[in-house]
């Protein structure tokens, strides 16, 4: 008998070192939180964002996709939208708006995995869901301090000629301008909600326009050029991948758009966006490789080649970043020039493939259908007219894709050269995308 209550007694004397120790080290990890905070090494919002992150409730996720195709489409947002609705099983209040009429099995699929109802994402329910949340916001329903994350991962047009007109927006019976998401800017940034914006339609860089001190936006490309399901993607997976380790939005998107195994398509190289600062100027500086990829860059009267101002541009750029030390010492501006005049020597040849009401059908997604086809290396011959025009011009589409996936590296390594000494520049400067956390 006094063997055992030894033995009780060394028990209950281990748990209540554990105990104790365990106190020690979160009364410990709190101090060393609050030294930080008043040296200034992080801010108090930080310091809330990582206790909130690692100990309970992450924030609000309101998604709305799926518009401009319908089911059986070439083009499939749903995987997207489930990759963001299972968010829901790490803390995050996800909410989905989705597809027209035709997507109820999609829509069903993706409650089931948030456990709440998924709405179809039509004009009239995008802009009712703003304006409830903005009311939510103003009303103190979401908190000073708490995270709201909005994805728009649709069809989308750019911009028109009108001063911040940021373009539009698919729908399930529609469309409607990215300007109505300011609404939730304003009423965020009025009561200090973290909000982050992340847009992956096509033409998505026209959102770009919202960011600002208080507000983050990743987008999937440039105001020029559509966007793929991959890039974002890419994103979306890092952000569950990364939960555990309390990382941010700013180095999710780092090392989403360094990922050079996301699948990028042979007729375009460009790349993720962000609204910090570095990223805007790195923006800026590598504009010769986004631009490129949009064929109103070209000469009018000779479309298979650049115009005299385009070519004084890109050489003017290229002898910045040579002069700068940003090239990889195996390259020159020279030879990037010359491989950006073939690109779009092949774009004029391939770009038949991607045109609707030519030879694809009569749907964006009917060319999508194809393409996605060639790059999985299914059957190709149940796309008969592509196919023919294929096989007439096989050699161009495979150059343009080595030529593609060379220019893609190329504007990576120097994004992140760029990005990393424009970030050192503004180490002291406000940055929403650092401070928002997963």
């Amino acid at each position: 008998m006094a063997t055992r209550n030894a033995s009780i007694l060394r028990l209950r004397n281990r748990k209540e070192v554990v105990r104790n120790y365990g106190f020690i080290f979160l009364v410990s990890f709190l101090l060393a939180l609050r030294v930080l905070a008043e040296t200034g090494s992080v801010t108090l919002s930080t310091i809330k964002s990582l206790t909130e992150a690692e100990f309970g409730f992450r924030g609000y996720v309101y998604f709305f996709g799926g518009g401009g195709e319908s089911a059986g489409s070439g083009s499939d947002l749903i995987t997207g939208a489930t990759s963001v609705a299972e968010l829901s099983h790490y803390s995050w209040n996800v909410q989905i708006w989705f597809g027209d009429n035709t997507r109820n099995s999609d829509r069903l699929a993706l409650q089931a995995i948030t456990k709440g109802s998924v709405v179809q994402f039509t004009n009239e329910s995008f802009v009712a869901a703003l304006n409830i949340l903005q009311h939510d916001i103003l009303a103190g329903k979401i908190k000073s301090g708490q995270q709201l994350l909005l994805v728009v991962d649709s069809h989308g047009g750019p911009g028109g000629t009108g001063a911040n007109d940021l373009g539009i927006v698919s729908t399930g019976n529609g469309s409607v301008s990215r300007n109505v998401l300011e609404v939730v800017k304003k009423a965020a940034e009025l009561k200090g909600v973290k909000l982050a914006i992340i847009d992956a339609s096509c033409y998505s860089g026209e959102s770009l326009e919202l960011g600002s001190a208080k507000t983050c936006v990743v987008t999937s490309t440039n105001q020029k050029n559509i966007a793929y399901i991959q890039q974002p993607l890419t994103l979306f997976r890092t952000m569950h991948s990364f939960f555990s380790r309390g990382s941010n939005l700013e180095q999710n998107f780092l090392d989403s758009r360094g990922n050079k195994n996301y699948g990028l398509n042979w007729q375009s190289f460009h790349h993720m966006q962000i609204s910090t600062q570095a990223g805007m100027q790195t923006l800026n500086e590598i504009e010769i490789f986004d631009s490129v990829a949009a064929t109103d860059d070209t000469d009018p009267k000779n479309h298979d080649q650049f115009s005299a101002a385009q070519v004084n541009n890109i050489n003017n750029a290229l002898r910045e970043v040579q002069l700068r030390h940003l090239l990889p010492p195996e390259l020159n501006s020279t030879q990037i020039m010359n491989d950006l005049k073939r690109y779009v020597k092949l774009r004029v040849v391939v770009d038949p493939l991607l045109q609707p009401d030519k030879i694809c059908g009569p749907t964006f997604g009917s060319c999508m259908s194809f393409m996605n086809a060639l790059r999985e290396n299914r059957d190709l011959s149940l796309y008969p007219p592509l196919f023919h025009y294929y096989q007439l011009h096989k050699a161009e589409v495979t150059e343009l894709g080595v030529l593609v996936q060379r220019l893609s590296d190329i504007e990576l390594q120097l994004y992140a050269r760029l990005y990393k000494q424009h970030t050192r520049e503004h180490v002291n400067s406000p940055n929403p995308c650092k401070d928002f956390y997963f």
